[in-house]
């Protein structure tokens, strides 16, 4: 089963977003499988590496779709980025350091959901206001 399953709940909107959300579900619940497998801590790592390069991705991304749509809240989104890759990085060094992934797994599905529900739906609504 899935550590996070993605739902309608979690649609901001804009189709593209939502394909690269369910990718960024998809890489976090692979590393979820690794680590509670008991996988090495090199697969495990190898996973996590790739979820934090595709979350770099996936915010130039947004915040490029921000930007060409004139999203009024650019800024402040670009800010809240910065302190969640801030906060990843953290504890994928943790994780690192002690092969500890139960925090790092609340943290991930909790910052997925409230940030996709909370900040990203905003920009859905300014999308779908600007059609």
């Amino acid at each position: 089963m899935a550590y996070l399953e993605w739902t309608t709940e979690l649609d901001v909107g804009v189709a593209k977003m939502n394909d690269e959300h369910q990718k960024l579900i998809e890489l976090m619940n692979r590393f979820a499988e690794l680590a509670d497998a008991g996988a090495s801590r090199a697969q495990a790592t190898a996973a996590l590496d790739a979820l934090g390069q595709y979350t770099m991705e996936h915010f130039r991304d947004e915040e490029a779709m921000m930007a060409l749509m004139g999203f009024p809240e650019l800024d402040k989104h670009k800010l809240i980025h910065q302190a969640l890759l801030k906060q990843f990085g953290e504890h994928a060094d943790n994780f690192g350091r002690t092969g500890q992934h139960q925090e790092l797994l609340m943290f991930l599905k909790v910052w997925l959901k409230s940030h996709i529900k909370g900040v990203d739906t905003k920009y859905g609504k300014h999308a779908a206001n600007a059609a």
